[in-house]
């Protein structure tokens, strides 16, 4: 490299008098070449395919010796396709960041890695459009490696440069940067060892094919997202262990997750443009010929006229209990279910989002138990035998009612409250000394005891406390019984 500088003014000349020598170069052939990649980028190629092909448009196109697409991966614009570079270029050239002896991205004041040589210039918008070496888009192109390198200096060059290019003897270079709007996405290179085989025209060209290029890799980029976000929530959508169903305005469905066809005992293809009642086999789609809802029936159904109050008024439910009849290979069977409904707009109009959640199990459990506690609430407040615990020695627990009507108080009076708020202090001494015996020793007792009912008459119990255990380490409870039996033995009170 040379300190002289050639003045400015002699490499605008030197183009202008290029762009007048090829004036007669038919621009069909440029046409041609930007048709023939927007033809490229509208294929589904997979990326590396697209750009190996735009690598070989250009090429083929330009006739350059050397091509290349620098693509951005993280904070460097590696090479991502090649075509006629030798391999020792691209692994010495590969990577344009600078680099600390640690192995960390040099930086510059804002905090930006700071990429070398005149790929870095173009790649971080490093340039001066008075230069002739570049253009008002931010390109760089030279006829003759040779020549700028003796003419300019690292200052004019806006960086070091390495200088590999011109080492290899390539004299003709063009870098333009694929930008989308103001987001620089990589570089195309154009190399080649004659002198002066680009022309003004032919930059521009290369610099609209730059632009188309990150306008559809942008796009390919927008496109990927979009389908993997699509994935995500159709996957999302198939694995709502809920069954889900997407209705259209007249309550037919559109499609359905997994659940939706486990719960249905059809495929997703079956029930496609049928209405819910008819798809979920409802005994009630059958009593009229124009199907679901519209039978004498069909007016209570609470499934049906969720749905509709969503696609008419916009308003969302969540978890209506409904009763669904259905009827499958002549038996007749009653599910209920838990309904939810929200309103999507969609392209095609607004959709109800429907999600069904059978409880019928759940149901009968819940039956199951209350019939359960009111035959256990049957029993114990039916007997004479009087039944209580203790949740510690001086707390009650529950009591049954025959308790509660020998001492004469409502039962919420009694439950969870301490002994002493509900026996005179003298019973309550007595049972507090029992019910710590058993709590301490985890044995039950056995005790005959004269107790005072509501109207102050004594009577002779015999009193069980048996210790209820839900752990090793001693007991939870003490449950309780107390049998009369003033009329069988009579003992002298003390």
């Amino acid at each position: 490299m040379g300190s002289q500088q050639m003045p400015p003014t002699t490499y605008r000349d030197e183009k202008r008098r290029i762009a007048r020598e090829s004036a007669h170069e038919a621009p069909e052939a440029e046409q041609e070449a930007v048709l023939d990649l927007l033809r490229l980028m509208n294929r589904s190629d997979e990326l590396h395919e697209l750009i190996r092909n735009v690598t070989i448009l250009i090429r083929d196109w330009t006739g350059c010796e050397a091509t290349g697409v620098r693509l951005q991966d993280g904070e460097d614009f590696p090479y991502f396709e090649t075509r006629g570079f030798p391999e020792e270029h691209v692994r010495l050239e590969n990577r344009l960041c600078m680099m600390h002896e640690t192995g960390t991205p040099i930086r510059d004041s804002a905090g930006n890695p700071v990429l070398e040589c005149m790929c870095g210039n173009v790649l971080s918008g490093r340039f001066d459009p008075t230069l002739p070496f570049f253009t008002e888009s931010g390109s760089f192109w030279t006829g003759s490696t040779s020549e700028l390198l003796a003419s300019t200096n690292e200052a004019d060059r806006q960086a070091r440069t390495r200088n590999r290019c011109h080492g290899e003897g390539y004299e003709s270079v063009l870098l333009a940067p694929v930008l989308y709007g103001s987001e620089t996405l990589g570089l195309l290179q154009l190399n080649d060892s004659r002198k002066h085989i680009f022309t003004p025209q032919l930059v521009e060209t290369v610099e609209r094919l730059a632009s188309h290029l990150g306008i559809g890799l942008k796009q390919r980029e927008q496109a990927q997202e979009l389908q993997d976000r699509e994935e995500e929530l159709s996957a999302i959508y198939r694995h709502i262990p809920q069954a889900t169903f997407l209705m259209d305005q007249n309550r037919r469905i559109r499609s359905v997750n997994s659940a939706a066809e486990a719960m249905a005992g059809s495929a997703e293809e079956e029930m496609i443009g049928r209405r819910g009642g008819e798809a979920l086999r409802c005994l009630h789609h059958l009593d009229d010929p124009r199907g679901c809802g519209f039978g004498t029936e069909c007016h209570n159904c609470v499934a049906r006229n969720t749905v509709l109050a969503t696609l008419k008024t916009g308003k969302s439910f969540f978890q209506e209990e409904a009763q669904l009849p259905t009827i499958q290979d002549g038996v007749r069977d009653s599910v209920t279910i838990l309904v939810s409904s929200s309103l999507l707009h969609l392209k095609e109009g607004p959709h109800a989002l429907v999600t069904l959640e059978d409880i019928s199990e759940r149901k009968r459990m819940e039956q199951a138990l209350q019939r359960k506690g009111h035959e256990h609430t049957m029993l114990l407040d039916h007997i004479p035998i009087q039944i209580f615990y203790f949740v510690d020695p001086d707390t009650y627990g529950a009591v049954n009612q025959a308790y509660a009507d020998f001492l004469g108080l409502p039962r919420i009076k009694i439950e969870y409250n301490r002994i002493e708020n509900v026996l005179s202090p003298e019973v309550a001494f007595h049972c507090r000394e029992e019910n710590e015996k058993v709590f301490a020793t985890a044995r039950p007792l056995l005790t005959y005891a004269w107790l005072p009912d509501f109207r102050g008459r004594w009577r002779l119990f015999a009193l069980s406390r048996i210790p209820y255990f839900n752990n090793p380490e001693g007991p939870k409870h003490i449950v309780c019984s107390g049998q009369e039996i003033t009329t069988h033995l009579t003992p002298t009170r003390n």
